[in-house]
C-alpha cells in the first residue's frame, strides 16, 4: 500500500511538472523554479508538524501574503542590471511600470501579512475556520480504511493545498515577472509609439490598487 501511494504521489508530481512546462513558468529561471518547488514541498512537509496535538493544513495560508513578495524580490535581483539601467522612451516607461508594480505588490503583501498577524493567523495552532468543514465533508466521503484516508488526504494536501494554490499565486504574479525581466522588450514589442508614456488605464489601475492597499 505504501509503495502504491508513493508511486501515485510521484505520478502526480510528474503530471504537475508536465502541465507547468506549458505555462509561463517555463520562462522562469532555475532559481525561481527552485523557489517555487521548494515552497511547495516545504508547505506540504510542515503540515506533518503537529500544532496543539494535530496537523495544521493552514501553512499555505500563512505563505499567501509573502510568496508574491518573495517572487518579486527574486525577479528584481535576477534582472537588476536591465531593470535599473538607463533607458529612454518606451523602455523607460516600461521600467517605471515594473518598479511601480514591484512596490505595489510588496506593500500589498506586507499589509496582508500585518493584518494576518493582527488576527492571530500566525499563532501556533491557528487554522482557517473552513478546515473544520473540509475535514467533515471529506471524512463523510472517504472509506473507513485508514491507509486510503491517509493517501487521499496527502494527495489533496500536496496537489491542491500546496501545489495548486502556490501555482495560482505564481500565475497571478507572472505579468510582473514579464515587466521586471523584459522592461525594454515588452515596450518595444507593443509597436506603439504611445508606449513611451503611461496610458489612462494603467494610471487608473495603479491608483486603484494603491487606494485599496
Amino acid at each position: 500500500m505504501c509503495l502504491c501511494v508513493l508511486q501515485t504521489l510521484a505520478s502526480v508530481c510528474q503530471g504537475i511538472q508536465h502541465i507547468t512546462s506549458a505555462l509561463p513558468y517555463a520562462e522562469a529561471s532555475t532559481h525561481t523554479r527552485q523557489l517555487f518547488w521548494g515552497t511547495v514541498c516545504a508547505t506540504w512537509l510542515l503540515t506533518f508538524v503537529r500544532q496543539r496535538g494535530r496537523r495544521n493544513f493552514s501553512i499555505v495560508d500563512r505563505v499567501w501574503p509573502l510568496f508574491p513578495v518573495v517572487l518579486a524580490a527574486q525577479w528584481v535581483y535576477e534582472s537588476r542590471d536591465s531593470l535599473f539601467a538607463a533607458h529612454e522612451g518606451a523602455a523607460c516607461a516600461a521600467q517605471c511600470k515594473a518598479i511601480v508594480g514591484v512596490v505595489l505588490v510588496t506593500v500589498w503583501g506586507l499589509r496582508l501579512c500585518y493584518n494576518s498577524v493582527r488576527r492571530g493567523d500566525y499563532n501556533v495552532g491557528a487554522e482557517d475556520y473552513r478546515w473544520v468543514h473540509v475535514r467533515a465533508s471529506i471524512d463523510r466521503i472517504l472509506p473507513r480504511c485508514s491507509a486510503v484516508r491517509w493517501a487521499v488526504w496527502e494527495l489533496f494536501n500536496i496537489v491542491f493545498v500546496s501545489g495548486f494554490q502556490l501555482a495560482l499565486l505564481y500565475l497571478i504574479a507572472v505579468p510582473l515577472h514579464m515587466l521586471v525581466r523584459y522592461p525594454g522588450v515588452v515596450a518595444r514589442g507593443t509597436g506603439n509609439m504611445a508606449a513611451d508614456k503611461w496610458s489612462c488605464a494603467e494610471v487608473s489601475l495603479a491608483a486603484l490598487m494603491a487606494a485599496l492597499l
